[in-house]
């Protein structure tokens, strides 16, 4: 299928120029793998944080730096998402958890 001018509406250019909700998140992340799971934050998650301040230092550009800051916010997105969903998941168990007792 082939687009118009028409049907296109916005396309950002600069996903993540602003992006300290999703740094906050990967703090939360971090913080959450240290303190609940007991994983020790070593080796790609530290270079992860570190490619992702790189970002708007290398905005714009087609080279190895901008391809290590882009995986970046995708495998760290990819933590986030885990994240997210494990904390759905143990919530609800807290409260059914809960809730059964009371009963």
């Amino acid at each position: 299928m082939i687009l118009s001018n028409a049907e296109i509406k916005y396309i950002n250019t600069a996903p993540y120029s602003d992006n300290t909700t999703f740094k906050k998140q990967i703090e939360e992340c971090c913080l959450w793998l240290q303190s609940e799971l007991g994983i020790p934050l070593r080796g790609r998650i530290q270079e992860y944080q570190k490619h992702i301040k790189w970002y708007e230092k290398n905005r714009g550009n087609f080279n190895d730096d901008m391809y290590y800051c882009l995986q970046s916010f995708f495998e760290m997105n990819q933590i986030v998402e885990v994240h997210k969903y494990l904390s759905d998941i143990s919530g609800s168990s807290i409260q059914r958890q809960n809730s059964q007792k009371w009963r």
